[in-house]
């Protein structure tokens, strides 16, 4: 019996004794029937003490509720990065570009230090280290517009974790004092991340990844760039058919400003300020928006009649704003041939990517080995879920 439970059951036993001798018999409280009441009523005491007292301590009973509370820094498996926050704190000193070169050629000298931290599998694959593979990570996560329009990247102590997910807010009502609190439905279920595997093919020639200084940098700007451009198209509209991870576009429960069946063009803010009123209306607060390109290009080209450029709204210039290529531009409009894209408006802290702090490089020699060049094969293993849809509202279709 929790301490709820407990103080619920003293409450009950306490008026029992008042309703027989008040109600049912007429009559005071007899000398014995008095003592109890009063050690009922100093447990009673006691347990809502207690209870008060926990209220301003972090949760502890849930390590993944602890960790939505208290957002650890760093690489700590047990809580959530926003996008200022790393993987892995400090460099670790080791070079990706000495590990591919070992990888492909065979030839590990000078790269002693890397052989020893990875892994190699049967078939040449090798297992990244997290150290390693965090800097990639980061570096990835750093180029993603969902993280740095606020989604949170939850690293993956298993390939399976359970978040909770706000299903209803909970329910709140004026009570007398001494009164029973009502028991409401819940206000929470469970959303799992499921490791899914993210590939990316890089081509480089084996003179550069030989000879070239650059090659690090070079190497891991492609990887990162090319997984977080699929990361920020999952998060924003993976269909949720595996293996693809479900996006906020088709996740049940968020709010839709809909702009007709045949889409319309953005000739003002008001989508935006709709889809703001419609989130507000939730309880919830946005923080920013994301956009493509083309429609980044529009809102910034607004002007008056006089040709003067317009003062973006203060309920839209508190947002940040957002732009990526991960938003598509030629989503299916209605009948008349349109093609549109979508503006996603949110609080985007309730959009979490789980990743796998590793990562897998293949070695491809001999596909591409008639341009003079190797393919490398990055395998990293994420998920997205979505802990409020109510916290986020769609614009769509916007056509040209």
């Amino acid at each position: 019996m929790n301490l709820l439970e407990r103080r619920q059951q003293l409450y009950a036993d306490m008026k029992a004794l008042l309703d027989r001798a008040e109600a049912r018999e007429d009559r005071s409280l007899t000398g014995d029937e008095y003592a109890l009441y009063k050690r009922l009523e100093a447990e009673f005491d006691q347990l809502t003490e207690q209870m008060q007292d926990s209220r301003s301590q972090p949760v502890t009973l849930d390590p993944i509720l602890q960790a939505m509370f208290n957002r650890q820094p760093g690489g700590d498996s047990r809580g959530f990065l926003t996008a200022e926050q790393r993987m892995q704190p400090s460099p670790s000193g080791l070079s990706l570009a000495k590990a591919l070169r070992g990888m492909v050629t065979g030839d590990w000298r000078h790269a002693e230090a890397e052989q020893r931290a990875l892994g190699i599998g049967a078939n040449g694959a090798v297992l990244v280290n997290d150290v390693l593979a965090g800097e990639v990570i980061d570096l990835a996560r750093a180029k993603s517009g969902v993280i740095a329009a606020g989604a949170l990247t939850y690293p993956m102590a298993a390939g399976t974790v359970k978040l909770p997910k706000l299903i209803a807010d909970p329910a709140v009502a004026w009570r007398l004092e001494h009164a029973q609190i009502a028991e409401t439905t819940p206000n929470f279920a469970a959303v799992t991340l499921t490791a899914k595997s993210l590939a990316a093919l890089v081509k480089i020639s084996v003179e550069l990844l030989q000879d070239s200084p650059l090659t690090e940098n070079a190497v891991r700007t492609a990887i990162a760039q090319a997984m977080a451009a699929e990361l920020d198209r999952a998060a924003l509209r993976g269909s949720g058919t595996d293996p693809e991870p479900r996006g906020i576009r088709n996740v049940a429960g968020v709010n839709l400003v809909d702009l007709g069946a045949n889409g319309s063009a953005l000739t003002s803010y008001d989508p935006i300020i709709d889809a703001v009123t419609a989130i507000r209306s939730d309880n919830r607060e946005p923080k920013a928006y994301i956009l493509s390109p083309r429609e980044q290009g529009t809102l910034s080209k607004f002007k008056d009649s006089a040709g003067n450029y317009l003062t973006v709204p203060d309920v839209v210039a508190t947002l940040r704003q957002v732009a990526t290529s991960a938003v598509e531009t030629t989503e299916p409009a209605g009948t008349a041939g349109n093609v549109g894209a979508t503006i996603y408006v949110g609080d985007f802290s309730h959009c979490i990517i789980g990743i796998r702090q590793e990562l897998t490089l293949v070695p491809l020699r001999e596909r591409f080995a008639d341009y003079g060049e190797v393919g490398i094969l990055a395998i990293l293993r994420a998920d997205v879920a979505v802990t409020d849809p109510n916290a986020f509202a769609l614009v769509t279709p916007v056509i040209p």
